[in-house]
């Protein structure tokens, strides 16, 4: 029998924590910059559901070097 707590569990339970906090603190910092940091962002005057009409595309798989190299 092991008369105290597990070394391993001790180490990886205070590494978990150090980890919550720091991505705690990681995102308070960004939802702080973003506050302070939105005068460019027109203000919503309609009731459409579409209030900005744009379309962004995030990594499109028929452009770029992928499509010309044959990987997708």
């Amino acid at each position: 029998m092991c008369s105290g707590a597990d070394p391993f569990y001790v180490e990886a339970t205070t590494s978990r924590r150090a980890i919550e906090k720091s991505l705690s603190n990681a995102i308070l910092k960004i939802t702080d910059i973003v506050q302070q940091n939105k005068d460019h962002v027109p203000p919503i005057t309609t009731q459409d559901t579409n209030t900005f009409p744009y379309h962004i595309l995030v990594n499109p798989k028929n452009d770029g070097w992928g499509q010309r190299m044959g990987i997708f």
